[in-house]
């Protein structure tokens, strides 16, 4: 996924890429986990502790996966760094190597 945003007309795949905002990789890695998690995956404290993370800092946002806005978060800063960080996380933990081993 490019991560576009969708323009006013509503067509989707026609909006700006923005595929470097922290807050919209966050949201997509947030999802893939929450899915992963309803589905039965591995969970681990560490993994529930990010996801809550995560949630709490889109929710000081307001990100909703609606808004046309660039950089809700910002680019740089203490919180963009913190969506990063879970995100990576939780990118790691959709693809499977935060649980090798513990199955």
């Amino acid at each position: 996924s490019d991560l576009r945003v969708v323009s006013l007309n509503g067509r989707v795949g026609d909006g700006k890429v923005l595929a470097s905002d922290p807050a919209r990789q966050l949201a997509r890695n947030l999802l893939a986990a929450q899915l992963n998690l309803g589905a039965g995956a591995c969970s681990t404290p560490a993994v529930l502790s990010a996801v809550v993370a995560a949630e709490t800092l889109l929710d000081k946002y307001d990100v909703d996966g609606k808004s046309t806005t660039a950089y809700p978060i910002g680019k740089k800063g203490s919180d963009a760094a913190l969506a990063r960080t879970l995100s990576g996380y939780l990118d790691g933990y959709n693809n499977g190597l935060v649980c090798v081993g513990s199955e």
